[in-house]
């Protein structure tokens, strides 16, 4: 398929058409796909994975308009197909997420997208996915941590999030990578637009236990609720049930550990999960306490023997030749 099918292609999705456009301008401007990246601020390596529609940022169709001349075009574009990378079932929430000027965030089980490390994202996607090709986990990660390229932004909004201790004790791509995944939530705890705290399991029930809960205040001041399963999600706009979602949440914010509680919840998690090891030590260690317990049944088995052959020798009558 040349270059002039594949874009006009109408099989194309809108982040490939997108990636296609501008490769065009690219070509026509005379650039090398990395004298684009430099110009533009970004790296070879990324350059391609947008004009391949794998990957879009946030800040690239105003500096592809600039550099190429396009006017808006590439602005204009990235409007509407900046949520063509999520899956399609959510991607209307993806668009409220960008607008909303508040997030409020209880997370059953995992760490929320907004916060993951690429490595423990890549972790859940992968055993969520089990079958699906490694460039298709790939893309589910890219199309997840751009999502919180907007925090990083003057508009970002002002987070909250309630994690249950659940998300904070799973090991979710093993010790190595949870430790890297909670030393990343320290500095968040307690910031200027982040707060982040632990509901300990020592609460018990609660109205939302069984499932993760968002609440999203928009710029008109109506405020959304998300309700979210393992594989569904469930938008919440009528008020009174908007509103129940919202005492629900504020229920658990009274219980769960105050932010500096909170991170030190988190941090006797992460020494927990530094005592793990790599998992040849934890086999090893695994192996030793085995020959351990066996030598220690065995030696317990060959006392118990001495002993009742002791207590044999000493009740049974004498014969004539041990007189």
């Amino acid at each position: 398929m040349t270059f002039q099918q594949r874009r006009l292609d109408p099989e194309l999705s809108p982040s490939h058409r997108y990636g296609a456009e501008i490769r065009m301008e690219r070509e026509r401007a005379g650039l090398s796909v990395t004298a684009l990246a430099g110009i533009l601020g970004f790296n070879k390596s990324q350059m391609s994975k947008f004009e391949n529609g794998e990957h879009l940022h946030e800040t690239l169709g105003p500096k592809l308009d600039i550099a190429l001349g396009t006017g808006v075009m590439f602005t204009r574009m990235f409007g509407f197909i900046r949520f063509d990378i999520h899956p399609g079932q959510y991607r209307r929430y993806m668009r409220l997420e960008a607008e909303a000027s508040a997030v409020e965030e209880y997370a059953a089980a995992t760490i929320p997208g907004l916060l993951q490390t690429p490595a423990y994202a890549k972790a859940f996607l992968s055993a969520f996915n089990p079958d699906a090709e490694p460039a298709a986990i790939d893309k589910l990660v890219a199309a997840r941590l751009s999502r919180q390229e907007r925090l990083q932004t003057p508009d970002r909004p002002q987070l909250c999030v309630i994690l249950d201790e659940a998300s904070v004790r799973r090991p979710i791509g093993g010790a190595e990578v949870m430790c890297e995944q909670l030393r990343s939530l320290l500095p968040l705890v307690d910031a200027n637009h982040t707060t982040i705290q632990v509901l300990p399991f020592s609460h018990g029930a609660h109205p939302v236990l069984g499932g993760s809960l968002i609440l999203l205040a928009l710029p008109d001041e109506l405020t959304i609720a998300y309700l979210e399963g393992s594989d569904s999600g469930q938008l919440i706009e009528d008020l009174p049930s908007v509103a129940a979602r919202a005492r629900a949440f504020a229920s658990l914010r009274s219980h769960a550990l105050p932010p500096r509680a909170s991170a030190a919840m988190i941090t006797a998690a992460i020494k927990e999960f530094e005592t793990w090891g790599p998992p040849t030590t934890r086999a090893r260690q695994r192996g030793a306490r085995v020959r351990t317990a066996t030598a220690m049944a065995g030696r317990a088995s060959r006392s118990a023997m001495i002993s009742r052959a002791s207590s044999r020798s000493a009740t049974r009558r004498p014969r004539v030749s041990d007189t």
